[in-house]
């Protein structure tokens, strides 16, 4: 995975959706380009990795869609973008400047760790789920916290959990949920509700004793321990 920076749920174009229903979000897709040209300096990774729903429109690639991307990839500085399926990329096969891995997920190899990749809504490929670390989308985790006794609220974290030996999994792998990229979605309480994938619908990962990191690494503790 050597200059690969891995994200996941970036959702361009959903601007365009939420402008549809009145809400103005216009040019989101400039801050999304530009917190990703940053990391790409921090990391000096070369190549952007998408765990799937690196688009937004469910339905296929139409025009404004079409355009939006174009303008996108016109300030994105990294040599290569991949995208492993997932459910909202319809139509993303046909864009030139992005390399379209089916839902089935890939396999990358880091020093000798092997790392299963895929988006999470539909069932990995037996390679996929044989790799030694899972990284997952699809999910959009998040955690409600409390604060006093009337007063709560939601952060998107990070979901870093264990399979269970099950459905094809070796068990015991490490696994990592990774939050949306984009900034304009929020995410499900991984404290209060069940995850969606197919992984958390099969009861495949061990879910009370997985760690729940905020964004910027923070750990608040086991899901178990935040009900």
């Amino acid at each position: 995975m050597a200059g690969a920076l891995v994200v996941s749920d970036v959702h361009l174009g959903l601007e365009l959706e939420l402008e549809n229903k009145g809400i103005g979000v216009s040019e989101n897709w400039k801050k999304t380009a530009a917190r990703l040209n940053a990391l790409l300096k921090q990391t000096k990774a070369k190549r952007i990795v998408v765990l799937g729903d690196f688009k937004h429109d469910v339905f296929g690639l139409e025009n404004r869609e079409k355009w939006l991307l174009q303008k996108f990839f016109s300030i994105l500085k990294c040599e290569s973008v991949t995208v492993i399926k997932g459910n909202h990329d319809s139509g993303l096969e046909g864009f030139a400047k992005v390399r379209v891995i089916p839902s089935s997920g890939m396999v990358l190899k880091e020093g000798k760790t092997t790392f299963g990749l895929f988006h999470g809504h539909a069932w990995p490929a037996e390679d996929v789920l044989k790799a030694e670390v899972l990284l997952v989308g699809n999910a959009h985790p998040a955690v409600r916290i409390r604060e006093g006794k009337n007063f709560e609220y939601s952060k998107k974290c990070w979901l870093v959990g264990r399979t269970k030996r099950k459905k094809g999994l070796r068990g015991e792998q490490k696994t990592v949920v990774f939050p949306a990229f984009s900034d304009l979605i929020g995410g499900t309480p991984v404290n209060r509700k069940t995850l969606l994938g197919v992984l958390f619908k099969n009861d495949c990962v061990d879910l009370p004793n997985a760690r729940v990191f905020l964004l910027d690494g923070l750990s608040v503790g086991k899901i178990k321990e935040l009900k």
